[in-house]
């Protein structure tokens, strides 16, 4: 049975319409524009906590999640990003769609994790 346009399943293999393109690509660009600002002002907010005055000057109370936790989470935004912006349009759109979700929760993650210094 083939999926049509009008199935759930049909509707991720469709191909966009030039305004949809658009919207992602400039979402995608915005996002990446946005992540490292996004980052170095998460980590200075949080260093002018109390909590990240002592991590840095004493090594107390720092965070305790895994070393490679917050670069991954970079990488991944990063690496989500290009990938909708690169995502050849005609193959699979939904992988656009995709991309870009994973794109921008990593990011508020990535932000959440350095403001709440967890």
């Amino acid at each position: 049975m083939s999926a049509d346009h009008r199935s759930p399943a049909g509707r991720w293999n469709r191909p966009m319409d030039t305004a949809t393109d658009r919207h992602v690509s400039i979402l995608a660009g915005w996002g990446l524009g946005l992540l490292l600002p996004m980052t170095v002002l998460s980590y200075l907010a949080h260093l002018a906590t109390e909590r990240g005055t002592q991590c840095l000057m004493n090594g107390v109370g720092c965070s305790t999640l895994p070393d490679g936790a917050l670069p991954s989470l970079f990488l991944l935004a990063t690496a989500a990003g290009i990938a909708a912006l690169v995502w050849p349009r005609a193959k699979a759109p939904g992988v656009r769609y995709g991309a870009l979700a994973v794109q921008w929760v990593g990011q508020f993650v990535l932000a959440s994790l350095l403001l709440s210094g967890v």
